[in-house]
């Protein structure tokens, strides 16, 4: 009776053991992911402040540009002029 209890009792140990070694490899895996995760988020907080600023620098060369009378925005400009002209005029006839 000693040796099959003896054996399962090895058994469970070589079975706890393997659930040891693999708990201990995943957690491993685990952390390289977390390491990479991290790494990532940092790339794409990165990448969000550069985008912020790219945008910045374009909407102000945008403004620079139509107020240079650049091509592309020229007919805005010209809108916006125009229509504050139209809304002076109303100003005026309602005054008169």
């Amino acid at each position: 009776m000693e040796r099959p209890l003896t054996e399962a009792i090895k058994l469970l140990e070589h079975k706890l053991k393997s659930y040891v070694e693999k708990h201990i490899e995943v957690e491993e895996k685990l952390m390289e992911q977390d390491a990479v995760l991290h790494k990532k988020n940092l790339e794409i907080l990165t990448l969000k402040k550069e985008l912020l600023i790219v945008q910045e620098k374009c909407k102000t060369l945008e403004q620079a540009n139509a107020l240079l009378g650049g091509d592309e925005f020229r007919r805005a400009t010209k809108f916006k002029i125009n229509k504050l002209i139209r809304d002076i005029d109303l100003c005026i006839s309602e005054l008169m």
